[in-house]
């Protein structure tokens, strides 16, 4: 789990639950419900619902510009 870089809050390991595993796809962002492990060193994600949306990217090229 990422966190900004001026956050109080350090860095914490996710687990998937027994019931997502197979169904999370890496470098797909998600929406998530955790839940503190009993230790309190991470979290276990309980939850996690795709974040879709469309966008586009568009590409304007100057001829003998400094990029």
């Amino acid at each position: 789990m990422g966190v900004r870089e001026d956050s109080r809050f350090g860095k914490k390991i996710c687990v998937l639950s027994e019931k997502l595993k197979g169904t999370v796809q890496p470098n797909k962002l998600y929406a998530v419900e955790l839940k503190a492990m009993h230790n309190g060193s991470g979290y276990v994600v309980v939850s996690a619902t795709p974040i879709l949306f469309n966008a586009r990217v568009d590409t304007l090229i100057i001829p003998k510009s400094i990029y």
